[in-house]
């Protein structure tokens, strides 16, 4: 196995090599391929394209194996819920809808990136959303949203490389800005979305 020399200096117009070679085979057959400076070409076309199209397949499997994802969210108000999701692989996403509370437009949400992702994307991707009942597909305590939940699972079922996580609110902030956008409101300042500010040392517990 030959060890590249670790550095080259160009003198009096030919390439003279400063590094040690592992061996006296190895530096002769160096030494053999030693050419002057001035001769020096560039690799034929046909040899740079080949590595050009070896190092793009690479590339493309290493992003094709890391999965997409979906950040998806809702807001409900008097019966017509906001959906809305961000993704680095589609974009974004914003409808409005009707709907019968806010657990079933979680669902919705959901079920509106799945849609999309099963028609433009292929390979694994991660659906995160900020609802435990979503996530633990809950059909709620009348079955009410139990359509939905079959929907949802048929998908996951039907793509096994599909991952669907629950994330906080915090890590949820575009999709959950995006689904209120329809109603004209700013995230409010809920328990889920609430940063607590540091405590200032040295300050007074009590009153005056």
């Amino acid at each position: 196995m030959l060890r590249l020399p670790q550095a080259a200096l160009f003198t009096n117009g030919r390439m003279e090599l400063t590094a040690q070679m592992s061996n006296t085979e190895s530096s002769n057959e160096w030494r053999e391929g030693l050419i002057d400076a001035a001769n020096l070409a560039p690799l034929p076309l046909e040899v740079l394209l080949e590595r050009r199209a070896v190092i793009l397949a690479n590339r493309r499997a290493r992003k094709a194996a890391k999965p997409a994802y979906i950040n998806t969210d809702a807001s409900w108000r008097h019966g017509v819920a906001g959906l809305a999701y961000d993704s680095g692989a589609l974009g974004q996403r914003i409808e409005l809808v009707r709907c019968e509370d806010n657990h079933a437009a979680e669902y919705l949400a959901l079920l509106m990136a799945m849609s999309d992702a099963e028609n433009a994307l292929a390979g694994p991707v991660a659906f995160r959303t900020d609802s435990a009942t979503v996530v633990n597909l809950r059909p709620g305590r009348d079955g009410q949203y139990a359509g939905l939940h079959k929907l949802i699972a048929r998908l996951l079922a039907r793509h096994p490389e599909w991952t669907l996580a629950l994330v906080e609110g915090y890590r949820n902030r575009v999709a959950d800005s995006l689904s209120r956008r329809p109603f004209g409101r700013r995230p409010e300042a809920t328990k889920k979305h609430r940063v607590k500010s540091p405590k200032k040392k040295g300050a007074d517990k009590g009153g005056d």
